[in-house]
Protein backbone atom coordinates (compact mmCIF):
# COMPACT_ATOMS: atom_id res chain seq x y z
CA UNK A 1 0.00 0.00 0.00
CA UNK A 2 2.64 2.27 0.83
CA UNK A 3 5.75 0.83 -0.73
CA UNK A 4 7.60 1.76 -4.08
CA UNK A 5 5.87 -1.05 -5.98
CA UNK A 6 2.32 -0.45 -4.72
CA UNK A 7 -0.98 -0.05 -6.55
CA UNK A 8 -1.92 2.87 -4.68
CA UNK A 9 -1.19 6.63 -4.61
CA UNK A 10 -1.76 9.48 -2.02
CA UNK A 11 -3.32 12.72 -3.73
CA UNK A 12 -2.38 14.08 -0.34
CA UNK A 13 1.49 13.35 0.29
CA UNK A 14 0.13 14.31 4.40
CA UNK A 15 -2.25 10.84 4.18
CA UNK A 16 1.17 9.03 3.74
CA UNK A 17 2.24 6.51 6.67
CA UNK A 18 6.04 5.69 7.74
CA UNK A 19 6.52 2.72 9.91
CA UNK A 20 3.27 1.14 10.42
CA UNK A 21 1.99 -1.27 13.05
CA UNK A 22 -1.36 -3.87 13.13
CA UNK A 23 -2.52 -2.47 9.54
CA UNK A 24 -6.06 -4.18 9.18
CA UNK A 25 -9.15 -4.02 7.07
CA UNK A 26 -12.06 -2.64 8.63
CA UNK A 27 -15.87 -3.97 7.71
CA UNK A 28 -16.02 -0.78 5.70
CA UNK A 29 -13.49 -1.48 3.79
CA UNK A 30 -11.27 1.19 4.95
CA UNK A 31 -7.64 -0.25 6.37
CA UNK A 32 -6.56 1.52 9.96
CA UNK A 33 -3.14 1.01 11.04
CA UNK A 34 -0.53 3.09 13.40
CA UNK A 35 1.51 5.16 11.77
CA UNK A 36 4.84 5.34 13.51
CA UNK A 37 6.10 8.37 11.50
CA UNK A 38 9.53 6.57 11.54
CA UNK A 39 11.42 8.99 8.88
CA UNK A 40 8.37 11.11 7.52
CA UNK A 41 9.70 13.88 5.82
CA UNK A 42 10.00 17.72 6.93
CA UNK A 43 7.35 18.91 4.23
CA UNK A 44 4.78 15.90 5.52
CA UNK A 45 4.83 17.19 9.25
CA UNK A 46 7.79 15.16 9.80
CA UNK A 47 8.29 13.31 13.72
CA UNK A 48 5.05 12.12 15.23
CA UNK A 49 2.85 9.26 15.43
CA UNK A 50 -0.77 9.22 15.02
CA UNK A 51 -3.88 6.63 14.49
CA UNK A 52 -4.67 6.70 10.96
CA UNK A 53 -7.70 5.52 8.96
CA UNK A 54 -7.41 5.29 4.59
CA UNK A 55 -10.21 4.56 2.05
CA UNK A 56 -9.49 2.81 -1.18
CA UNK A 57 -10.61 3.85 -4.29
CA UNK A 58 -9.39 0.68 -6.43
CA UNK A 59 -10.55 2.19 -9.83
CA UNK A 60 -8.70 5.34 -9.28
CA UNK A 61 -5.82 3.35 -7.52
CA UNK A 62 -5.63 6.09 -4.72
CA UNK A 63 -5.36 5.97 -0.93
CA UNK A 64 -7.02 9.04 1.24
CA UNK A 65 -7.49 9.65 4.81
CA UNK A 66 -10.90 9.64 6.28
CA UNK A 67 -10.00 10.10 9.80
CA UNK A 68 -6.92 10.15 12.39
CA UNK A 69 -6.02 10.30 15.85
CA UNK A 70 -2.94 12.43 16.78
CA UNK A 71 -2.42 13.58 20.31
CA UNK A 72 -1.73 17.32 21.34
CA UNK A 73 0.72 17.99 21.78
CA UNK A 74 2.34 15.07 19.37
CA UNK A 75 3.33 11.77 21.02
CA UNK A 76 6.19 9.97 18.94
CA UNK A 77 6.54 6.60 18.93
CA UNK A 78 9.08 5.31 16.14
CA UNK A 79 8.98 1.15 16.75
CA UNK A 80 6.18 -1.01 18.62
CA UNK A 81 2.36 0.39 18.91
CA UNK A 82 -0.79 -0.45 17.81
CA UNK A 83 -4.34 0.86 16.81
CA UNK A 84 -7.34 -1.39 17.03
CA UNK A 85 -11.16 -0.91 16.17
CA UNK A 86 -13.55 -1.65 19.01
CA UNK A 87 -16.84 -3.09 18.74
CA UNK A 88 -18.16 0.34 20.13
CA UNK A 89 -17.13 2.29 17.28
CA UNK A 90 -14.39 3.88 19.43
CA UNK A 91 -10.26 2.95 18.50
CA UNK A 92 -7.76 1.70 20.98
CA UNK A 93 -4.89 3.82 20.31
CA UNK A 94 -0.87 2.46 21.85
CA UNK A 95 1.64 4.49 21.62
CA UNK A 96 3.90 1.72 22.74
CA UNK A 97 7.65 3.09 22.86
CA UNK A 98 8.83 7.13 24.05
CA UNK A 99 11.29 9.24 22.88
CA UNK A 100 12.70 11.28 25.87
CA UNK A 101 11.95 11.26 29.65
CA UNK A 102 9.17 13.70 29.38
CA UNK A 103 6.90 11.89 26.72
CA UNK A 104 4.92 10.07 28.23
CA UNK A 105 3.98 5.93 27.22
CA UNK A 106 0.50 6.44 26.44
CA UNK A 107 -2.82 4.50 26.12
CA UNK A 108 -5.97 6.02 24.74
CA UNK A 109 -9.48 4.97 23.66
CA UNK A 110 -11.46 7.51 20.95
CA UNK A 111 -14.57 8.14 19.66
CA UNK A 112 -15.12 8.81 16.14
CA UNK A 113 -15.26 12.47 16.57
CA UNK A 114 -11.51 12.16 18.01
CA UNK A 115 -12.72 12.35 21.59
CA UNK A 116 -10.99 10.87 24.24
CA UNK A 117 -12.69 8.42 26.45
CA UNK A 118 -10.23 6.89 28.25
CA UNK A 119 -6.57 7.90 28.70
CA UNK A 120 -3.42 6.16 30.77
CA UNK A 121 -0.27 7.69 30.89
CA UNK A 122 2.80 5.83 32.20
CA UNK A 123 5.76 8.44 33.03
CA UNK A 124 7.04 6.22 35.58
CA UNK A 125 9.32 3.63 32.98
CA UNK A 126 12.68 4.89 32.09
CA UNK A 127 13.31 6.29 28.58
CA UNK A 128 14.79 3.54 27.97
CA UNK A 129 13.01 0.66 29.97
CA UNK A 130 9.73 -1.05 29.45
CA UNK A 131 7.60 -0.74 26.39
CA UNK A 132 4.63 -1.70 24.86
CA UNK A 133 3.87 -3.43 21.73
CA UNK A 134 -0.05 -4.11 21.59
CA UNK A 135 -2.71 -2.89 23.77
CA UNK A 136 -5.97 -4.78 23.21
CA UNK A 137 -9.88 -4.19 23.69
CA UNK A 138 -12.95 -6.19 23.57
CA UNK A 139 -10.99 -9.74 24.88
CA UNK A 140 -12.10 -12.17 27.44
CA UNK A 141 -9.19 -14.44 27.38
CA UNK A 142 -5.10 -13.62 26.46
CA UNK A 143 -3.70 -16.89 26.28
CA UNK A 144 -6.43 -18.77 27.97
CA UNK A 145 -6.05 -16.38 31.14
CA UNK A 146 -9.32 -15.41 31.72
CA UNK A 147 -10.15 -12.55 34.89
CA UNK A 148 -11.24 -14.16 37.85
CA UNK A 149 -11.87 -11.21 39.52
CA UNK A 150 -12.37 -6.91 38.51
CA UNK A 151 -9.80 -5.18 40.18
CA UNK A 152 -11.49 -3.22 43.04
CA UNK A 153 -10.99 0.70 42.46
CA UNK A 154 -10.76 2.81 45.45
CA UNK A 155 -9.30 5.97 46.32
CA UNK A 156 -5.72 6.47 47.44
CA UNK A 157 -5.09 7.73 50.39
CA UNK A 158 -2.54 10.28 51.60
CA UNK A 159 -0.12 8.30 52.59
CA UNK A 160 1.24 5.62 49.77
CA UNK A 161 4.76 4.25 49.33
CA UNK A 162 6.44 4.32 45.96
CA UNK A 163 7.99 0.40 45.00
CA UNK A 164 10.74 -0.54 43.11
CA UNK A 165 10.01 0.04 39.21
CA UNK A 166 7.41 2.77 40.44
CA UNK A 167 4.31 0.52 41.65
CA UNK A 168 2.30 3.24 44.35
CA UNK A 169 0.72 1.12 47.04
CA UNK A 170 -1.64 3.01 49.45
CA UNK A 171 -0.93 2.68 53.16
CA UNK A 172 -3.78 1.54 55.03
CA UNK A 173 -3.54 0.57 58.75
CA UNK A 174 -7.08 -0.81 59.16
CA UNK A 175 -6.70 -2.66 56.04
CA UNK A 176 -3.44 -4.07 57.30
CA UNK A 177 -5.05 -4.77 60.67
CA UNK A 178 -7.98 -6.58 58.97
CA UNK A 179 -5.49 -8.83 57.19
CA UNK A 180 -3.66 -9.69 60.64
CA UNK A 181 -6.96 -10.51 62.65
CA UNK A 182 -7.91 -13.07 59.50
CA UNK A 183 -4.69 -15.10 60.49
CA UNK A 184 -5.22 -14.86 64.51
CA UNK A 185 -5.08 -18.48 65.56
CA UNK A 186 -4.72 -19.77 61.52
CA UNK A 187 -2.00 -22.35 61.33
CA UNK A 188 1.57 -20.90 59.62
CA UNK A 189 1.68 -23.89 56.57
CA UNK A 190 4.86 -22.44 55.37
CA UNK A 191 8.04 -20.19 56.25
CA UNK A 192 11.03 -18.37 54.91
CA UNK A 193 11.02 -15.86 53.32
CA UNK A 194 7.24 -15.43 53.88
CA UNK A 195 5.04 -16.58 56.53
CA UNK A 196 2.08 -18.44 54.61
CA UNK A 197 -1.22 -18.96 56.73
CA UNK A 198 -3.99 -21.02 54.64
CA UNK A 199 -7.50 -19.95 56.16
CA UNK A 200 -10.95 -20.79 54.39
CA UNK A 201 -10.97 -18.87 51.60
CA UNK A 202 -7.70 -17.06 51.38
CA UNK A 203 -3.94 -17.79 51.28
CA UNK A 204 -2.12 -14.61 53.59
CA UNK A 205 1.85 -14.10 52.88
CA UNK A 206 3.59 -12.29 55.62
CA UNK A 207 6.89 -11.23 56.20
CA UNK A 208 8.44 -8.49 59.30
CA UNK A 209 11.45 -6.76 58.53
CA UNK A 210 10.00 -6.48 54.81
CA UNK A 211 11.74 -4.06 52.88
CA UNK A 212 10.60 -2.99 48.90
CA UNK A 213 12.44 -4.66 47.52
CA UNK A 214 11.39 -7.96 49.35
CA UNK A 215 8.11 -7.26 47.54
CA UNK A 216 9.19 -5.96 43.98
CA UNK A 217 9.28 -8.83 42.20
CA UNK A 218 5.48 -10.84 40.55
CA UNK A 219 4.28 -13.80 42.74
CA UNK A 220 3.30 -16.81 41.43
CA UNK A 221 0.11 -18.72 42.60
CA UNK A 222 -1.36 -21.55 40.96
CA UNK A 223 -4.55 -23.10 42.49
CA UNK A 224 -4.85 -26.95 41.44
CA UNK A 225 -8.42 -28.12 41.62
CA UNK A 226 -9.64 -31.65 43.09
CA UNK A 227 -11.53 -31.21 39.96
CA UNK A 228 -10.02 -30.21 36.88
CA UNK A 229 -13.83 -29.67 35.50
CA UNK A 230 -14.23 -27.06 37.81
CA UNK A 231 -11.14 -24.59 35.97
CA UNK A 232 -12.50 -21.87 33.67
CA UNK A 233 -12.62 -23.51 30.10
CA UNK A 234 -9.39 -22.11 29.38
CA UNK A 235 -7.40 -22.91 32.17
CA UNK A 236 -8.46 -27.17 32.03
CA UNK A 237 -5.52 -27.66 29.31
CA UNK A 238 -3.11 -26.58 31.93
CA UNK A 239 -4.57 -28.19 35.14
CA UNK A 240 -4.38 -25.08 37.15
CA UNK A 241 -5.81 -21.51 37.85
CA UNK A 242 -3.40 -18.43 37.58
CA UNK A 243 -4.03 -16.01 40.25
CA UNK A 244 0.28 -14.61 40.17
CA UNK A 245 0.17 -11.02 41.80
CA UNK A 246 1.87 -7.73 42.02
CA UNK A 247 2.33 -7.19 45.74
CA UNK A 248 0.37 -3.62 45.32
CA UNK A 249 -3.03 -5.52 44.41
CA UNK A 250 -3.50 -7.76 47.45
CA UNK A 251 -0.67 -6.45 50.03
CA UNK A 252 0.30 -3.86 52.88
CA UNK A 253 3.33 -2.35 54.19
CA UNK A 254 3.30 -0.88 57.84
CA UNK A 255 5.80 -0.26 60.27
CA UNK A 256 8.20 -2.70 58.72
CA UNK A 257 5.70 -5.86 58.09
CA UNK A 258 4.15 -6.85 54.61
CA UNK A 259 0.74 -8.91 54.20
CA UNK A 260 -0.65 -10.01 51.03
CA UNK A 261 -4.11 -11.81 51.70
CA UNK A 262 -5.08 -13.21 47.82
CA UNK A 263 -8.79 -14.81 47.68
CA UNK A 264 -9.05 -18.63 46.77
CA UNK A 265 -11.73 -19.74 44.52
CA UNK A 266 -14.62 -21.39 46.01
CA UNK A 267 -13.99 -24.67 44.07
CA UNK A 268 -12.43 -27.72 46.35
CA UNK A 269 -8.74 -27.50 45.97
CA UNK A 270 -6.22 -30.04 45.72
CA UNK A 271 -2.82 -28.17 46.40
CA UNK A 272 -1.50 -24.70 46.11
CA UNK A 273 2.20 -23.23 44.45
CA UNK A 274 3.51 -20.08 45.15
CA UNK A 275 6.98 -18.18 44.65
CA UNK A 276 9.06 -15.37 43.34
CA UNK A 277 10.87 -15.38 40.37
CA UNK A 278 13.36 -12.83 38.72
CA UNK A 279 14.51 -12.59 35.27
CA UNK A 280 17.71 -14.50 36.88
CA UNK A 281 15.89 -17.68 38.20
CA UNK A 282 13.73 -18.37 40.98
CA UNK A 283 13.88 -17.01 44.18
CA UNK A 284 11.17 -19.11 46.25
CA UNK A 285 9.27 -21.72 45.76
CA UNK A 286 6.59 -23.59 48.00
CA UNK A 287 4.01 -26.33 47.65
CA UNK A 288 0.81 -26.34 49.81
CA UNK A 289 -1.39 -29.14 50.17
CA UNK A 290 -5.06 -27.94 50.78
CA UNK A 291 -5.66 -30.24 53.89
CA UNK A 292 -2.99 -27.80 55.47
CA UNK A 293 -6.11 -25.81 56.79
Amino acid sequence: LNGPDSDFRFPNPADRFYGQHTAAQLANGNVLLFDNGFGRPDPEGGRYSRALELRLDDAAGAAVKVWEYRPEPDVYSRVLSSAYRLSNGNTLVNFGSRQGADQPLLVVEVDPAGNEVFRFEDLLSTAVGPRRYRAYGDIESIMGETMLRPPAAAPMPAYAETFPGGFKAAVDPARFREIEASIDGAQRVAGRPFDLYLTADRLVYRKEDCALNDVRERFYLHVVPVDPDDLPAGRRASGFDNLDFWFVEWGQRWQGTCLAAVPLPTYPIDRLRTSQFTAAGELWERTIPADSR
